[in-house]
């Protein structure tokens, strides 16, 4: 047998084996020296140091309570019926419950409504939310005091003002804003508002000049017949600056709802120039399809 002490992968004798273990409790440590001790210790501290490091210590402190309380923090713990609020400096990010997140900005309120596979809804009384979401639609919405932002897979911000206003600016895929009368569909790059005694505008360009947004502001709400004769043969401005083909587009689609017999003619017979309605859409109902409606309109978006 090969000794252990020359080859250590060998067993040895037991009997030696037995020893050596009984003789490792008897060996020699050597003391610790001073030097080791002051290096390990480090170099000492005069008041000047001792005021650096507490400097230091304060501004990391201060660096930890900052970022707790100004940058935004995800919230796994948001309970149905439960209130969240930020301050006047103040944001918060609230987790969705595997869909995305919530992110408050300051002096704003929310509150959880419903939270499930197939709904999760909350409700913004004041202040701007800004909601980031991967889910099916209609499974993620918003409430507001006079209506309900509902998500068709997308990205937005929306916004509660003091007088009930809400203002929504869509800044991927699309969301539905509704009142439980009216609804409008606002794509990404355009926006929209409603007023506690009005339906949901009809959305229009978030770079649309004031011009632009105010001729769809008067086909829409003032139902102007030469606002709407612009919108379908010259929808510019002053200088020149035109609404785009699916942006034409969708402001018409919307006013076909809503304008009397000869404006919808009117909107229609622009649209079907694009693309031909559905077959199963009877223009001249008296009250358009909702699902044909948007069977047409997914066709406009991705002629």
């Amino acid at each position: 047998m090969s000794d252990p002490l020359f080859d250590p992968t060998q067993k040895g004798d037991e009997d030696l084996v037995a020893l050596e273990r009984l003789l490792s409790t008897q060996r020699y440590k050597s003391p610790e020296k001073s030097w080791e001790r002051r290096a390990l210790a480090g170099p000492p501290l005069g008041k000047s140091g001792r005021r650096v490091l507490g400097g230091a210590v304060t501004l990391l402190a201060a660096a930890v309570v900052a970022f707790f309380y100004f940058v935004p923090k995800a919230d796994g713990a948001w309970r149905i019926g439960q209130t969240r609020s930020t301050g006047s400096q103040q944001h918060l990010e609230l987790a969705l419950n595997g869909i995305g997140t919530l992110n408050l900005e300051p002096d704003t309120t929310v509150k959880l409504l419903a939270s499930s596979p197939t709904e999760q809804r909350v409700q913004l009384d004041r202040g701007t939310v800004h909601a980031k979401v991967n889910a099916p639609p209609r499974v993620f919405m918003v409430d507001t005091p006079v209506a309900r932002a509902v998500d068709l897979g997308c990205e937005y911000t929306l916004h509660v003002a003091g007088n009930h206003r809400t203002e929504l600016k869509v800044t991927f895929g699309r969301v539905a804003l509704e009142d439980g009368r009216n609804s409008v569909t606002v794509y990404a790059g355009f926006e929209t508002t409603q007023s506690p005694k009005s339906p949901p505008r009809v959305p229009w360009p978030s770079d649309a000049t004031p011009e632009l947004e105010e001729l769809i502001r008067q086909a829409d709400v003032e139902r102007d017949a030469k606002a709407l004769d612009q919108l379908i043969h010259h929808p510019c401005d002053v200088t020149k600056h035109c609404l785009g083909p699916f942006e034409q587009q969708l402001a018409l689609w919307h006013l076909a709802f809503r304008l009397d017999t000869a404006g919808r003619k009117a909107a229609i017979e622009k649209l079907s120039e694009a693309v031909p309605p559905p077959a199963e859409l009877d223009v001249d109902a008296f009250e358009l399809s909702a699902p044909a409606m948007q069977k047409w309109l997914d066709a406009l978006f991705t002629h």
